[in-house]
């Protein structure tokens, strides 16, 4: 079960299972953005004001932000930190001394009551933030997001070479589904999703090859993503195109491609 709570600021926290937040209303005008996470996991979008730090106390830690995305898992003698993006001070909460910890995105540091933080670690972000709910991608190559959704929805996602290594960031909702997930990211790398049967390719070929897609591709590309042992009629959707300029003629917005291999 999964609760989220947006703050007057336009911040918002997503809350997992019985997870226990309090905080003062009135934070669009507050000197300082206060939350109390008292047990649970929280992750957190605070929206950026450089005069008005924003505050998450627990058990265990303090966090300090000004605006960025992180999480948080909370127990009673034992706060987890994660960062996905922006920046943050991690420190002993109630008297304790120590120093805090200041983490770059995709690091994480562990607090123990009594103790000082553990000194920034790189973590594997969608690993780490699985809880949440969400699929969190920072500057990941391409073959390793396709790994991580063919595992997550069961289907095969292929990468042509050319992006197999090109950085992705962004945030998605699992419940999501396989198609829109790669066609967002689609858009974002300048790509095309192509469907074979059950499987997907990701390709960055412009829409003019595509209209005259030559036959000794789509033969590869079949018996690659098909394993097909015999030679059938090929169904492509043509899934997510890139915007083009405006033309004459509007480009389309699906096309199928009939072709025998």
């Amino acid at each position: 079960e999964q609760r989220q709570v947006e703050f007057e600021d336009g911040s918002t926290v997503r809350l997992v299972g019985a997870s226990t937040l309090s905080y003062t209303p009135g934070m669009d005008a507050a000197e300082e953005r206060r939350v109390t996470l008292a047990r649970g996991r929280a992750y957190f979008d605070v929206t950026a004001r450089e005069d008005v730090p924003f505050v998450v106390t627990t058990p265990a830690a303090r966090t300090e932000v000004l605006g960025t995305k992180f999480g948080v898992a909370a127990g009673n003698d034992t706060t987890e930190v994660v960062l996905v993006d922006g920046r943050v001070r991690v420190g002993p909460g109630g008297n304790n001394e120590a120093e805090p910890v200041v983490l770059a995105p995709g690091e994480r540091s562990t607090v123990r009551s009594g103790d000082a933080p553990t000194s920034p670690a790189h973590v594997d972000l969608t690993a780490t933030l699985d809880w949440t709910g969400l699929f969190v991608f920072r500057a990941a190559p391409m073959r390793v997001i396709a790994e991580r959704l063919r595992n997550h929805y069961g289907v095969s996602i292929s990468v042509a070479p050319a992006l197999a290594e090109e950085p992705v960031t962004g945030t998605f909702e699992r419940n999501r589904s396989v198609g829109q997930v790669l066609n967002t990211i689609a858009r974002a790398l300048g790509a095309y999703v192509l469907k074979f049967f059950d499987s997907y390719l990701l390709d960055p070929f412009s829409s003019l090859f595509f209209s005259f897609f030559p036959l000794p591709y789509s033969r590869s590309a079949a018996h690659s993503l098909c394993s097909r042992a015999h030679a059938q009629r090929l169904i492509l959707f043509f899934l997510s195109p890139v915007p083009h300029p405006p033309s004459p003629s509007p480009p389309f917005s699906l096309s199928f491609f009939s072709l025998f291999v």
